[in-house]
This record gives structure tokens, sequence and C-alpha cells, in this order.
């Protein structure tokens, strides 16, 4: 995620958020997947999450795969991206991992305790 990015999001009211994109692993079970879907579970409560779970062989593996071909700097999951209305357009920005993530709801003020 870009400095603008980040800063478009840190500023953005959480209502404007339609929808949570997150792609983890449950087998074998990944602990930053684990804490961001906590996180999101517990700060955006209200927003849509859908998870992409790439270990599970129901076809979600080709979606992972052209992500990494677009993206040669995805090396892992969690990876996050949040799709949002802005000037009635939908637009979806990448936050990344679970560290970026964590980032962002303490810039936002989303965490009530750290």
């Amino acid at each position: 995620m870009t400095e603008d990015q980040f800063n478009t999001l840190a500023r953005l009211p959480k209502a404007s958020i339609l929808e949570v994109k997150i792609y983890t692993r449950t087998a074998p079970p990944c602990q930053f997947c684990n804490q961001a879907k906590s996180l999101l579970k517990s700060q955006l409560s209200d927003v849509p999450v859908k998870e992409i779970d790439i270990s599970t062989g129901k076809g979600n593996e080709e979606d992972w795969s052209e992500l990494l071909q677009s993206d040669p700097s995805i090396r892992s999951v969690p990876q996050i991206f949040f799709r949002y209305d802005s000037d009635s357009q939908t637009k979806e920005v990448h936050v990344g991992g679970a560290d970026n993530l964590m980032k962002l709801c303490k810039e936002r003020n989303l965490l009530k305790t750290l």
C-alpha cells in the first residue's frame, strides 16, 4: 500500500467501506491470518468480509495465482483488500498483510486497546 493509499484509507469514513476481501490459509494454520480475521471481526464487524482460503482446494488457488502474478511483491498470507465508495465510485485498495492492517487500525483509532 502506498502512502497516499494509506492516508486515503485512514481518513475514509467507516460507512464508506463496502467489503473487505482477505486471502488466508487454514491448513496449516496461519497465526497472522487469524490475527487479521480477529481484528477485522472486532473492529469492522458491520462490514462484510469475503474470506478466500487458498488451502482448501476449492478453486481459490487460481485467484491466488493471479494475484501473485499481478503483484510480485506479494509472497505471503494474509493479503487484505478494502472495497470502498468514493465519490459514487467503487474502488479497491490493497492494504497488505496483518501488520499493515494493524497500523491502519491504529491510525484510524479503531482499536479500543493495544
